[in-house]
Parts: C-alpha cells; structure tokens; sequence
C-alpha cells in the first residue's frame, strides 16, 4: 500500500504523521525513530489547543497504546513494510478473539519463537502476528504487526 493510499484509508478522526512533518515534539512523545532506510509514521488526532497526540486505535474491545507504520522508498514511491499496533499486556486474549472472528482460526504458530505467546494468521502477500511481548527495557505488552511478505507467497 502506498503512502498516499494509507493516508487516505485513516481511521476516524485521525490523521497520518510522519517523521519530518514539522511537529517535533510529536515527533519525540510518539517515538518515531530516525532510520536512513525506513519512514516511520503514526496515527495522531489533534485535542485542545491543536495539541497533536498518538491516536488511540481499537480493535475488538481493545484500545490501543500508541502504533506505528514503517514505509520503504522503491521505484519512487514509499509503501507501508510493517504496522504495529501495541496493546496493554491484559488485551491479548481479547485482540486475538477479535482478530479470529475477522480472519478466521490462526495458521499454526510452531514457527513462532516459544519465548513469548504468539499467533499468526498468513496471506499471499504478508502476516499478522499477535503476541505478548516481555523485554528488560520495555513493560509487558500485546502487540499486533502486520507485515508486508518480502516476496508473494504462491
């Protein structure tokens, strides 16, 4: 999906920003990295005083932390490699029943690495992961990514 194209299919009431698009303080609260190879974006809607904030997203009855979206530049045009969505560690039962009564039971997972609980549902053209995420240096949480196959799957 080009950028245009994610720009124009925002969810309600949101905007897309990227990197770069002026607010730097934004830029700095909702954690967009600077990358020489990847645009990074999110989804931001604007409160009192034009303050921008990171859009709170929801899927099934799950109301999101903060997201991102990371475009590659090839044949002169950015598009969407990776989405994520994260999520309080508590949602993940309720994103993947979410996510199971859109898409269906989760191909099998035993692929996955075993440290964290995870699943995955595949297309020809990418995946959609959901797992509980636990680091040293970040709080638990769910995450959700959805990410563009480097070559379609036949």
């Amino acid at each position: 999906m080009a950028l245009d194209e994610v720009k124009t299919a925002a969810p309600a009431g949101t905007s897309l920003y990227c990197l770069g698009d002026g607010d730097t303080a934004f830029e700095q609260v909702a954690g967009l990295p600077q990358s020489t190879t990847l645009k990074f974006c999110t989804w931001s809607t604007v409160g009192a005083q034009t303050k921008r904030n990171v859009a709170q997203l929801q899927v099934g009855e799950a109301s999101s932390l903060g997201q991102k979206l990371a475009f590659g530049y090839s044949e002169g045009k950015y598009t969407l490699n990776v989405f994520y969505i994260e999520f309080p560690v508590t949602a993940y039962d309720k994103v993947v029943a979410s996510m199971t009564e859109q898409l269906g039971k989760p191909n099998a997972s035993s692929n996955l690495p075993v440290l964290n609980e995870a699943v995955q549902w595949e297309a020809q053209n990418g995946s959609l992961r959901a797992s509980k995420e636990d680091s040293v240096s970040q709080p638990p949480s769910t995450l959700l990514l959805l990410k563009k196959a480097d070559a379609p799957r036949t």
